[in-house]
């Protein structure tokens, strides 16, 4: 169910001189919470959070649960039925997620983004739908930038801010076909995603990093045959991981993608994993991977372990004392 979004065929791809971004500012009503102030990571690897599937509300049901890096102390922090795509707040304290609530006639998930405590409580709603979805916390914890369906059949990205509870679009369908799959730069300048520019054949997807104010496109990978998808940031902001489909023969049917890293530039890339579940993210000291399945993978990929069943993880700060 949430692997169709955030992991399942990548959305985007391309080559270009500049980038026409739309600033479109829209007012959100949400409960008026927000962090207190600026946060930062301790560094130091807390819990893992991931989607599953459960029976609280039928079949095809998924909350979310959290656990220990050594697949211990699995605790389910929400009951819905209809919660995925968990992402931690820099500090380890909250947790943003997505929140189905119904589906449309073509039967695609209806989706809000909604914020919760890392014991799952205090659940509230952020964004409203149709399909928003797949939030990335700002490294200061201000803000988060997420993908949400617009007309056409269409994926763009999205900011929202805490402190003006406002969103503000950051593409727009005249430049891209798609863009999805943000992720924030640790030194909070750059957003790294996946896309394919509105001029160019529908196709597989390519990276992208381009500044918070939509300046400086810059093109990291250019592969007609790959598909990358889901990029994360290293901790030290250097390198980046993503999921890579490769279409070339003999992998026409492949039905799970590869883990790759490649630094900022999009310049060395390497294959730690030629099959994995997709969906990966760091660990905030920069050593593991973890992907769905759930699954760890040493960050020089020397080393793998499966801890638990799920999708879709993301790897927390411990919270400082």
């Amino acid at each position: 169910m949430w692997r169709s979004f955030r992991s399942g065929l990548p959305l985007l791809p391309v080559a270009v001189t500049s980038l026409a971004v739309v600033f479109v500012v829209v007012v959100v009503f949400a409960w008026p919470t927000h962090p207190a102030g600026p946060q930062s990571s301790s560094g130091r690897n807390g819990l893992i959070a991931f989607s599953d599937e459960t029976q609280e509300a039928g079949s095809d049901s998924f909350d979310i649960f959290t656990m220990r890096a050594d697949g211990s102390g699995r605790h389910q922090v929400t009951h819905t039925g209809r919660a995925g795509f968990p992402t931690w707040s820099p500090d380890g304290r909250q947790i943003l997620y997505t929140n189905t609530t119904g589906f449309g006639d073509d039967g695609a998930p209806l989706t809000d983004i909604w914020i919760m405590d890392a014991d799952g409580s205090n659940q509230r709603s952020l964004v409203s739908g149709p399909a928003a979805l797949d939030p990335a916390w700002s490294p200061d914890g201000l803000g988060f930038v997420f993908t949400r369906g617009v007309e056409g059949e269409s994926s763009q990205l999205f900011e929202y801010s805490f402190d003006t509870k406002n969103v503000r679009q950051l593409t727009d369908p005249d430049t891209w076909r798609y863009a999805a799959a943000g992720s924030w730069s640790p030194d909070g300048d750059l957003i790294a995603f996946a896309g394919v520019l509105a001029d160019e054949a529908p196709g597989n997807g390519d990276l992208f990093t381009v500044r918070v104010d939509g300046t400086g496109l810059h093109r990291l990978t250019a592969t007609p045959q790959l598909g990358e998808t889901s990029p994360d940031w290293a901790p030290g902001g250097r390198r980046l991981v993503c999921e890579v489909w490769d279409y070339r023969p003999p992998n026409e049917d492949q039905v799970t993608p590869q883990l790759r890293v490649l630094d900022r530039t999009g310049a060395h890339t390497r294959v730690l994993q030629k099959y994995s579940e997709g969906a990966p993210a760091w660990s905030p000291d920069g050593r593991w991977i973890t992907t769905s399945g759930i699954r760890v993978v040493a960050a020089d990929g020397s080393t793998a372990r499966n801890l638990s069943r799920g999708d879709g993880p993301d790897w927390g700060a411990a919270p400082a004392p």
